[in-house]
């Protein structure tokens, strides 16, 4: 992991150690930060040039360094003689004789290494410049390492003329790039972006972090490291850091010279400490996590005050950012100065799009909101509860809504009130509050139509629109749905408007209609409005509808535009909603693992029930056909939201997914009671839907089925209905759904059939799924069954999935992301995906790396 990008680097040190070899020798000097990977790059080198003697010596960071300390650490590995001079005390040009004699005999190239020569001692440095003049004609490399981020006057001067001799050679060690740090966060559980930013692309830092896992906070190590360089600054120059840490990454000198009483020679004093660096017009932490080690440490009694003299400073500057100020005065414990800060960043955060950011502020204003009058409180909640629905903090929007719509109550305002508790009843559709989300919807509309045809009442006539849509009273929906758009048309209201034609296309798509240009309208409306929250629904519902009619490639087109728009635009609620559904397509076409590291990737995030409810689907379907007891408990979690959604797709897909589930496990029992629940709720959910309760229901209840209505039905279904497997199997594998194809032979009676559905679930690692076709060919009295493969269950040597061995195999022959995504029908985003956890995997940086990687370790066969 530690060599990624370091192939230009290495290449240089082999050459110069052939060089030296062959009788030129070098002195190379290894130029870093602390945690580049200095060290790590001489000991690849090490093991690249096995002949040659090595001998190892360090520097130690001491107060008082012992002289000549790294040449005792060599002595021994060198020579005896030499050894036993250092041990007795033998003047210092005997030394550094013998050391020239040590070095060029022993019959062998020889490599010494000098690490850490920022510590060393005079006579060390005047070592190293001895030996700098003499090693031309010798089989000698030295290599010495040192760190760059700590000037030192004395090492400066002695590499001024060390780089001045003709056998010195110098490398300087570059932090690592986004890409690379992308590549190795790739299936950790970590953004590569967070983590680049954090570490500024630091190996050490970056291994620490990975090591310690997301949400384990700072390690240790990091902390410890900073902090000790910290500890060495005189009381002023520390005070300044301090100072520059709560200021932030960037660090206007004037701001800081405010600040404290700092001098020039404390600001350089701390600039020296290596922790941060001047740049061209500012002072910079070198790494983000320095900055915070910094700011940890500050006792409490000294941070506020520092916040107090910053803010303070910066609003004698007038040039801060509301959100700067709104921090530094929340440190200072200023609640006045907080609350309106805060309340003016959140504003403009919310108008530039920037959702979390605007949520954040809102969050801060109300801690310190106790003393403002109720109104102000009021708006601030619905502020908040606004910006909390678009990234999926359901619960807290939900809060926010409650106390807001009260207080709107205690003042007698039902315009505000009316309009709080539409957004209300937003918040409980998402937690799945079914129930109460619909007479919370109704009583706004209630309150709101007395007051005419306002801003408010169109909106909330969108609102119990899409409630009844999702109530599956389509017909109800669609009415409501022209009133509202038609209103939201005469008042200039985009928002408005594609909330309605997005609730009127998806009652049309239940109901057979022509669905699709009023969602195209929703959509162009919302982006042309600037509307993210109604633009990621459309984009969600636009990809749910294009699936539901098996228009999968286009379907996959609007998730990639649609997720890139919603993680610019912070529009979280619908945002996952449009990539879980899009795991499920990623499921469908045989891709577990990519559809677990989806659907279990949102761990831990605060996910709103409706989002987690599909997370869950994905990943209890998946678990369960593997044959694991998990499977059914996340599944069962699934069904739990489900009913309280009051939603009938909700509730039909997780009768759906117990049906699979219960067949799996040999409860078939449990699986027709689930079965027969699913055709109770069909009606009023969409054709996707509906064709595969049909199935489950044809495969499973047998005579109770038959008078199903199997009318408008899709054709892979159709045919399964009709005793047509060969038909539906095609019709399945024409859009890539594996493992409905496999279940449509599951199914029959044909022994051939039954082995096939074994074979193909067998290379699905559908396990569970095995053992039931195996249990349905005992029943039918078939003999000789088979027991599926037990090579599929062995581990890839590289722990490769099936998915990405075939990616890896296209890799070889050369072919660009998007010829893959077209050979494996794929998108390129999930390519991209996929040769990103190839690259980390296989600890290699470029895809070319990967290739010989995988010919010279048999991965993949190489050509003849």
């Amino acid at each position: 992991m530690d060599l990624l990008e370091r192939d230009a680097q290495l290449g240089a040190l082999q050459e110069y150690a052939a060089e030296a070899a062959a009788g030129a020798g070098r002195l190379v000097l290894v130029a870093g930060e602390a945690g580049v990977g200095k060290s790590t790059l001489v000991e690849a080198l090490e093991r690249r040039v096995p002949g040659a003697r090595w001998a190892w010596g360090a520097c130690d960071p001491l107060t008082t360094p012992r002289p000549l300390g790294a040449l005792v650490d060599l002595a021994p590995q060198l020579d005896p003689e030499l050894d036993r001079m250092c041990r007795d005390g033998a003047p210092r040009e005997r030394l550094f004789d013998a050391a020239r004699e040590a070095l060029a005999g022993g019959g062998a190239p020889t490599c010494a290494v000098f690490e850490d020569v920022h510590w060393a001692d005079d006579a060390t440095l005047d070592l190293l410049r001895f030996l700098g003049r003499r090693v031309r004609d010798l089989p000698v490399l030295l290599i010495a390492t040192f760190r760059d981020d700590e000037p030192r006057p004395r090492l400066l001067e002695v590499l001024a003329q060390l780089g001045a001799m003709r056998t010195t050679r110098r490398i300087d060690l570059p932090p690592l790039s986004a890409h690379a740090v992308d590549a190795l966060a790739a299936g950790r559980g970590v953004d590569g972006g967070e983590l680049f930013r954090a570490t500024g692309g630091n190996p050490f830092f970056v291994s620490e972090l990975l090591r310690s896992g997301p949400g384990d906070g700072m390690p240790s190590s990091i902390r410890e490291l900073v902090l000790a360089r910290a500890a060495r600054l005189s009381p002023p120059a520390r005070e300044a850091l301090d100072a520059a840490a709560l200021i932030g990454l960037t660090v206007p000198p004037a701001l800081l010279g405010r600040v404290g009483s700092a001098a020039p020679r404390d600001v350089d004093e701390m600039l020296a400490c290596g922790v941060i660096r001047a740049t061209t017009d500012a002072f910079a932490f070198r790494h983000e996590l320095a900055r915070r080690a910094v700011d940890e440490a500050i006792p409490p009694h000294r941070r506020q005050a520092l916040h107090r003299a910053i803010l303070t400073a910066l609003e004698e500057l007038e040039v801060a950012h509301p959100a700067r100020l709104a921090f530094h005065a929340e440190g200072a414990g200023d609640a006045a100065r907080a609350v309106a800060h805060a309340r003016r960043a959140g504003r403009e955060a919310a108008a530039l799009g920037a959702h979390r950011e605007a949520l954040v502020q809102f969050e801060r204003a109300l801690r310190h909101a106790d003393g403002l009058p109720e109104r102000e409180r009021a708006e601030l909640l619905d502020a908040l509860a606004a910006e909390a629905a678009v990234v999926d903090q359901g619960e807290r929007a939900l809060d926010a809504r409650r106390q807001a719509s009260e207080l709107w109550r205690g003042l007698g305002d039902t315009v505000r009130e009316g309009d709080s508790l539409r957004g209300l009843a937003r918040a409980q559709l998402r937690v799945a509050d079914g129930t109460g989300a619909t007479a919370t919807a109704e009583r706004a509309l209630e309150l709101l139509q007395a007051h005419g045809d306002t801003r408010e009442y169109a909106a909330a006539l969108a609102q119990l629109a899409g409630d009844r849509m999702l109530n599956g009273r389509d017909d109800d929906a669609v009415v409501l749905a022209r009133r509202a758009q038609a209103l939201g048309e005469r008042l200039g209201l985009p928002g408005v408007q594609a909330d309605a034609l997005d609730t009127l296309a998806c009652s049309l798509a239940v109901t057979g209609g022509d669905w699709e240009p009023p969602m195209r309208e929703a959509l162009r409306l919302a982006l042309e409005g600037g509307v993210a929250d109604q633009a990621g629904r459309a984009f969600n519902n636009l990809h749910w509808a294009l699936g539901s009619e098996q228009r999968i490639d286009e379907a996959i087109a609007v998730y990639e535009e649609g997720w890139a728009f919603c993680e610019a635009h912070d529009a979280l609620s619908f945002g996952w909603c449009l990539r879980m559904e899009h795991a499920e397509i990623v499921e469908w076409r045989g891709d577990w693992d990519e559809a677990l590291d989806m659907a279990e990737g949102t761990a831990g995030m605060p996910l709103t029930p409706l989002n987690r409810y599909t997370c869950l689907s994905v990943a209890g379907r998946i678990r369960s056909r593997r044959g694991e007891p998990r499977g059914m408990e996340l599944l069962r979690e699934a069904d739990a939201i489900a009913r309280g959604s009051g939603q009938p797709q909700y509730e039909v897909q997780s009768a759906l997914n117990l049906v699979e589930a219960h067949w799996l496990s040999g409860d078939l029992d449990a699986a027709r009671r689930e079965a027969a629940r699913a055709l109770d709720l069909a009606p009023g959910t969409v054709g996707c839907i509906r064709d595969s309760v049909l199935e489950w229901a044809h495969r499973l209840l047998g005579p109770a089925a038959r008078d199903i209505d199997a009318a408008d039905v899709w054709d892979a279904p159709r045919h399964e209905l009709a005793g047509r497997r060969r038909e539906a199997v095609a019709a399945w594998e024409r859009i890539g759904y594996v493992n409905h194809a496999a279940l449509v032979l599951a199914f029959s009676d044909d022994e051939a059939d039954l082995r096939e559905a074994i074979a193909r679930f067998d290379r699905l690692g559908a396990t569970a799924a095995v053992r039931a076709v195996r249990r349905r060919m005992r029943e039918l009295g078939l003999r000789a069954i088979p027991a599926g493969s037990r090579s599929a269950t062995r581990a890839h040597p590289a722990h490769l999935t099936r998915r990405e061995q075939d990616v890896l195999a296209l890799l070889c022959e050369h072919l660009s992301n998007e010829e893959i995504a077209r050979r494996l029908v794929l998108s390129v985003r999930t390519v991209d995906h996929h040769v990103s956890a190839i690259l980390a995997k296989l600890g290699v940086a470029s895809r070319a790396e990967a290739a010989e990687a995988a010919r010279r370790s048999g991965l993949v066969p190489v050509a003849g």
